[in-house]
């Protein structure tokens, strides 16, 4: 089973995909260097091209105060 993770360098997604490995999935990580899950077009050709059979959406500021000053 292939599972797109978005925000997969952060600290849950490092954690996630290495379990998802041990568990003999295929883990997909997208990260901010890789897609800008803001653009629609760049979000629909990276899951026409991995054809995932799930997505687990991790991405996000997590940090309050930047995200706060940038909450778009």
């Amino acid at each position: 089973m292939r599972v797109l993770i978005t925000g997969a360098r952060g600290f849950v997604g490092t954690r996630l995909s290495h379990r998802l490995e041990q568990l003999g999935f295929i883990p997909i990580c997208v990260d901010v260097e890789e897609m800008d899950i803001q653009e629609l077009d760049a979000v629909n050709e990276t899951v026409c091209d991995e054809n995932p059979d799930a997505i687990v959406h991790l991405a996000g500021i997590s940090f309050v105060p930047a995200a706060a000053a940038d909450p778009t």
